[in-house]
This record gives C-alpha cells, sequence and structure tokens, in this order.
C-alpha cells in the first residue's frame, strides 16, 4: 500500500462545478499499511522482514522501489497481475485535507494466491528464527481467513508470539494471540457497544465483553469441529455399512454362481452315468445272441 499526497492551495471555485480547485505545488509517496509498521521497527533498531503481496503494476513497483530506498528487505514479497496495489490519494489546501480518492483491489486472495503466500511464510520459518510476528490487517484481502487460521497454527507450534491490528471483516478470526490492539472505533464496532475513551470504567466493559466475545467464538468453533468429526464419523460408519453390505452381496453372487457350476456339473456327469447306462442295456441283447449262435455252431462241428 502506498500513502500519495498532493500538497496545494486553493485560491479559486471552478466554473464547471461548485467546487474548489487546488493549485499542486508539491507530491510525496509513502509507504503505508504492513510496510510502514515495517519501517516503524526499523527505526526502533528492530530487524524486520516483510511478508505481503503486491499487485504486478506502476503502484507496486513504487513501492518496492520506496522499501528498498528505506532498506526494507523485498526477498519475500510477492507480487500478482491478478492483484491491484492499494493507492491512496489525499489532496491538502495547506495543512487542511481536502479530500481523498483510493484505487486498489480488496477481494480475497484467491486459493493459487493463498497457498504462494503459505509456501513463502514457511519456507521463511525454515530459514529464519522470529521472536514475533505482526498481523496488520487492513482488509484488503491478503490476511483472508485461511492465512489467518494457518499463521496462528505455525506460530502456536513454533511458540512464536503474535501480535495483531485488526479490521472489522476477521476481527474475531485472531483467536489465542498475545497482543490484540484494535482502536477505538474497531472495538466500538466489534461489540456493538458505545466506549467513552475517558472513562476506565467502560474501558474496562468493553474489555471484558471482548473477552467474553472470544471465549464464546472460541466454543462455537469447538462445538463446529466436533459436528464436522461426528458428521466426518457418521459418513465413515456409513461407508463402511454400504461397502459391507457391497462385499456380501457380492460374496452372495460369487455363492450362487458356484453354486451353479457345481450344479451344471453334477447334471453333467448324471447324464453322462445315463448315457452309459443306456448304451450297456442296449448292448446286452446282441451278447446274449452272439452267446447262442456260437453255442449252435458248436453243436453242429460236433
Amino acid at each position: 500500500m502506498i500513502d500519495h499526497y498532493l500538497y496545494g492551495q486553493i485560491n479559486r471555485i471552478s466554473a464547471e462545478a461548485p467546487v474548489p480547485i487546488v493549485d499542486i505545488e508539491d507530491e510525496e509517496y509513502r509507504l503505508g499499511g504492513a510496510a510502514n509498521v515495517a519501517l516503524n521497527l526499523l527505526g526502533l533498531g528492530a530487524k524486520t522482514t516483510l511478508l505481503t503481496m503486491l499487485g504486478d503494476d506502476e503502484v507496486g513497483r513504487k513501492a518496492l522501489h520506496l522499501m528498498k530506498e528505506n532498506n526494507l528487505k523485498t526477498n519475500h514479497v510477492l507480487t500478482s497481475k491478478l492483484r491491484t496495489t492499494s493507492l491512496k490519494t489525499r489532496i491538502f489546501d495547506d495543512d487542511r485535507q481536502v479530500v481523498r480518492f483510493d484505487r486498489e483491489d480488496d477481494a480475497d486472495l484467491s486459493k493459487e494466491q493463498e497457498e504462494m503466500l503459505l509456501e513463502e511464510l514457511n519456507a521463511l520459518l525454515k530459514k529464519e528464527k522470529f521472536n514475533a510476528i505482526i498481523l496488520q490487517d487492513y482488509n484488503k484481502g491478503v490476511l483472508t481467513k485461511k492465512i489467518i487460521k494457518q499463521i496462528l497454527l505455525i506460530t502456536a507450534k513454533l511458540n512464536i508470539p503474535v501480535v495483531v491490528d485488526p479490521k472489522e471483516y476477521n476481527f474475531f478470526e485472531y483467536q489465542q494471540i498475545d497482543l490484540f490492539k484494535p482502536n477505538l472505533k474497531e472495538l466500538s464496532d466489534a461489540l456493538k457497544i458505545k466506549i467513552d475513551p475517558k472513562n476506565i470504567n467502560s474501558l474496562r466493559k468493553a474489555a471484558e465483553e471482548l473477552k467474553r466475545k472470544d471465549l464464546s467464538v472460541q466454543a462455537n468453533k469447538r462445538q463446529n469441529y466436533f459436528l464436522i468429526i461426528v458428521l466426518l464419523l457418521t459418513f465413515v460408519a456409513l461407508g463402511l455399512i454400504y461397502s459391507r453390505f457391497k462385499i456380501t452381496k457380492k460374496q452372495k453372487s460369487i455363492i450362487e454362481i458356484q453354486k451353479g457350476i457345481v450344479d451344471d456339473k453334477n447334471k453333467e456327469i448324471t447324464d453322462s452315468i445315463n448315457y452309459a447306462k443306456r448304451i450297456q442295456n442296449s448292448l446286452l441283447p446282441t451278447e446274449k445272441y452272439i452267446e447262442k449262435t456260437i453255442k449252435r455252431l458248436n453243436k453242429k462241428s460236433t
């Protein structure tokens, strides 16, 4: 993300519409978003590594140039032709901001882009050791629910502290983290309560409500996981029953086929025996006739 500033003065009103005309005198580009956080940490003397995804566009190239110019490593800054790098332009009349306009793509990363980012994260954690990981969420689509979940799983496994600056979309996706830093509006909107920043009791009430919501979300997730496990076990059981039914049915078919083959063989053997008997019976009269003839011839010869 880049913050773009245009400085000038208003001296007249447009003839085209009742709007002021700003005569631009100066222009400035600054790193914004997570890059600004990394830059602040670098200024405090911390060793920082930035992992994110920019658009493969003019603004993205400008952001990479600013990072290098400010001694921020860009080794793990990914780019995609399918994304647009955020550019926030603010126009000032002296010290007063007149208008702001944004050009950006805040859609969630695609599945392929999520995999690219997670692969880069895993490779990075294998090479380097980190004292903490900061998730700077601006609702720009990089910190998707899947990305958040995977980062929290990996950091829990490696025992790396996690610090989060949240936004409203994924406010309650950040579970069991070490430091959670919403601003007053974000906290008020997420909890749907009015908070008085000058009243300590109001702040304590908001903190307790946040804690209660957090526990409630965790309980709901556990319940959902339990239901998913039950459903999976049910499907597995049904699959086993169906497989057993198919095997039993198949075995029955095989037995019936084998029985049929045996029956056919028995019938064939029986038919052969009966045929042999018939032939034998048909030959008996001939044998008797031959015996009688031999006897007559013997009598004549004597």
